[in-house]
């Protein structure tokens, strides 16, 4: 049985003036160990967009990419995913992740699988 009190933890970037401007948009995403929840990110085609796994409540042992999307890449960059869509495409895509971190009460360690939803458009 999950303990939400303990285990809810809370993973994505803000909106910075420098993301918007490059038409990145990742909002926050509700994570709960051991139940797969679904994030989204706003891309640009061909453009760069990254989830900053860092700097989540409860930090990150480590991720890793376990669905790769099928009209981009995904890759990890230190405690980052980024998303690069097909140059030209437009429309939605997805990925899958898996975050393994501590539980922040008890130390224990914890896996938060992650779905990504991506929206790709032209601008």
């Amino acid at each position: 049985m999950i303990r939400l009190s303990a285990a809810l933890l809370l993973v994505g970037i803000g909106l910075s003036p420098a993301r918007a401007a490059s038409g990145c948009e990742v909002p926050f995403t509700k994570m709960i160990p051991d139940v797969t929840v679904t994030g989204q990110i706003y891309a640009v085609s061909g453009k760069s967009c990254g989830i900053g796994v860092a700097e989540s409540v409860g930090g990150a042992q480590s991720h890793q990419i376990t669905r790769r999307p099928s009209n981009g890449k995904v890759e990890i960059r230190g405690f980052a995913i980024y998303y690069t869509s097909r140059p030209g495409f437009v429309g939605n895509d997805s990925f899958s992740y898996v975050r393994h971190s501590l539980d922040s009460r008890t130390n224990r360690p914890i896996t938060l699988p992650v779905n990504i939803d991506v929206t790709v458009a032209a601008r």
